[in-house]
């Protein structure tokens, strides 16, 4: 009987073991169902599993508790048995509801519970309420409240080691569509405040990332070429894009092509762009990757007929980027002309006139660049080309037979005519001797019997300019500056050119010395190619376009350097066509302009206007102190006696280091006598 008894003991054990029933595991396993017959479940909003629902803070601590409790009576031994499998579907539905809608201390205790679940059960148990964890935790993750935000990461940690392939596309559509992954964007786009160091520091982050990218579909590489662009806002965080590796920038670059998604090139050009906004930065992926990135940009801007609505933030996008990198020198420029520049910006003239004014700024960086050797026969079609050139030209004339002063037009239009002007002038003075002499000749041909009255209505306005009124009136002159600019290029108008450089150095002069001056560089004048977050960039030294921050003062200058080197082509000794006592004040200006510290064309062409009032190079401060040290004849030492008799006073160090030769010898020759004059 004793022996029936123990047999009987023994079964009913080990059904209890089967059942999960050995130790406290029941009882807490009631505690758990007790507490959460306090609240209500309902089916999830996304269909996956259910979740259970209490605003009550203090039930809500009371399930966490009962979870807690629960999840630390689990062990190897009982992990399989039915009461526990059956009862995760209820932990994980009371975690999401708390997770969704509980308080920030309730949150926090239940994203370190899923944190803990991920360390109990094992993958497979948890795999099919993955997803169901995941999107409460995504949310909290980015949430204001730092301890809330820090617990959900570390939970997020945890249960992404259970990620798998094929479940790596629906991951990314939630960071998506819950707003995760822009406001991680937008937040590292806040680099002043610090973010964008701590992440681009993160060396082991950035290797890790760049991995992820190179093996990544286009879902998730769209992602992250977003939080490369954000990361490149910063130039610290540029530098070190640039540092990870040739085969991650070369798998970057190829994002550009017409191989991928419109959305992930879109988000390609912007992040080339903002890398490659310096010329140095420019030079170097350019030196890497000129035919890649040239092939893409072209297809990118190529269509058939009008633009579909679609593909408009495409074109958009590569022509900003064909502007930032078309500004400086590089091997790329040959790429376009043999790729097709030409075609794709005759087809864009052609089929959308309203956007001439991106082509005439893309086509005007294009040539000047050109090699002196140049010519569309090798690398290009000739006859577009050659359309090019007179569509230009032709828009030029429309310019001037609207006259130099029609403001009734708005800024768009003013801007496309300024837009022609400057490709007109960049073709005049192109080192590559087909535009130029291609641009001379068809500007000559089509203002044969305008011309003169065109050029004398240019400088009547000049002579009346105000350019610190409105950014349209400063435009306006701009325009007009350029075009008279592009007359004085051509021979047959050089008899306007002393009366012209009477109105530019009076148009610099009264420039240079209003208060209110409005001063608007290329890219704060014509912002259609503008990227508007580049406001917000921060620890760029950025490299200086030739026209620099003044472009008023630039084109008055240099269309008074055209006017002076037609001047000396009549006169071997032209003199300046300025009052003796307006001098001082013209070359005051001029001085400081010269001495702006800037590699940008003002200060070279104010440097050679100096030239004609008898100033020489640059001014700096050693020069000028010994300057007036000579006009007070301090410490002279050594007189020069003329052959007529006039005396010439010198100091004998500055002829000791210039020319020692002319230094009196230590010892008198024969017959003469050296008393150190």
């Amino acid at each position: 009987m004793k022996a029936i008894k123990e047999a009987g003991k023994k079964k009913k054990k080990k059904k209890q073991e089967e059942a999960g029933g050995v130790g406290f595991l029941p009882t807490l396993h009631l505690r758990l169902q007790h507490a959460l017959s306090l609240g209500s479940r309902r089916r999830s909003d996304d269909g996956v599993g259910s979740k259970w629902e209490c605003l009550d803070i203090q039930t809500q601590k009371l399930v966490l508790r009962s979870i807690a409790s629960f999840l630390d009576c689990i062990s190897k031994d009982n992990l399989k048995t039915p009461l526990v499998k059956d009862s995760i579907p209820d932990v994980v539905g009371a975690l999401v509801g708390i997770l969704e809608r509980g308080h920030s201390t309730t949150v926090c205790t239940a994203a370190a519970l899923v944190d803990k679940l991920s360390h109990v059960f094992s993958d497979h148990m948890l795999r099919p309420h993955f997803l169901h964890l995941l999107r409460p935790l995504l949310s909290l993750s980015i949430a204001t409240q730092l301890h809330v935000a820090t617990a959900s990461i570390q939970a997020l940690n945890s249960l992404l080691s259970f990620l798998t392939t094929t479940k790596e596309a629906q991951v990314w559509e939630m960071l998506q569509t819950s707003g995760t992954l822009t406001r991680l964007i937008y937040s590292v786009q806040g680099v002043p405040d610090g973010m964008g160091y701590l992440v681009w520091s993160n060396d082991k982050l950035m290797a890790s990332l760049a991995a992820i990218f190179i093996n990544s579909d286009p879902l998730v590489m769209a992602a992250l070429l977003k939080f490369y662009s954000s990361l490149a806002l910063c130039g610290y965080g540029a530098i070190k894009f640039l540092e990870s590796g040739d085969s991650f920038l070369a798998k970057v670059m190829h994002s550009l092509g017409s191989c991928h998604p419109q959305s992930v090139r879109i988000v390609g050009f912007k992040l080339a762009q903002r890398v490659m906004i310096n010329e140095n930065e420019c030079s170097r992926m350019i030196n890497l990757f000129a035919e890649p990135i040239v092939e893409a940009t072209v297809s990118a801007m190529s269509h058939e007929g009008k633009i579909a609505a679609e593909k408009i933030p495409l074109v958009v996008e590569a022509c900003r980027f064909t502007a930032v990198i078309a500004r400086w020198p590089g091997k790329h420029h040959i790429c376009f002309w043999r790729l097709g520049i030409g075609k794709v910006l005759l087809n864009m003239l052609i089929q959308h006139p309203y956007r001439s004014h991106t082509f005439g700024h893309i086509l005007g960086s294009l040539v000047i660049h050109c090699d002196d050797s140049f010519h569309p026969q090798k690398v290009a079609s000739e006859v577009d080309v050659e359309i090019l050139v007179i569509s230009a030209c032709l828009a030029f004339e429309e310019r001037c037979r609207r006259g130099p002063r029609f403001c009734d037009d708005d800024v768009t239009t003013m801007t496309r005519h300024g837009m022609a002007a400057r490709a007109v002038l960049m073709m005049m003075h192109s080192s590559c001797e087909y535009f130029s002499y291609k641009a001379r000749a068809l500007l000559l041909q089509i203002l044969e019997t305008s011309g003169q009255s065109h050029i004398n209505d240019l400088i009547v306005s000049l002579g009346y300019a105000h350019a610190g009124i409105s950014k349209l009136h400063f435009l306006i002159t701009v325009t007009n500056l350029m075009g008279f600019t592009c007359y004085m290029a051509v021979p047959e108008y050089r008899r306007f050119s002393r009366q012209g450089a009477e109105c530019l150095l009076s148009l610099i002069t009264d420039h240079l010395s209003r208060s209110d001056r409005l001063c608007l560089s290329n890219e704060s004048l014509f912002t259609h190619l503008k990227d508007v977050f580049l406001g917000i960039q921060c620890c760029w030294s950025f490299s200086k376009e030739w026209e620099g921050s003044d472009l008023i003062l630039f084109y008055s200058l240099w269309g008074l350097t055209e006017c002076l080197q037609q001047c000396a082509l009549e006169d071997n000794c032209p003199t300046l066509p300025v009052p003796h006592d307006k001098n001082a004040k013209i070359i005051g200006a001029l001085l400081d302009t010269c001495r702006i510290n800037s590699t940008c064309g003002s200060r070279w062409f104010a440097a050679f206007v100096l030239t004609f009032f008898g100033y020489y190079g640059f001014p700096n401060e050693v020069g000028e102190r010994l300057s007036v040290l000579l006009d007070r004849k301090e410490f002279i030492d050594t007189k020069f006696i003329l052959a007529d008799g006039d005396t010439l006073d010198a100091h004998g160090i500055l002829l000791a280091l210039g020319c020692p030769s002319l230094l009196p010898p230590e010892t008198p020759a024969t017959g003469g006598h050296c008393n150190g004059q």
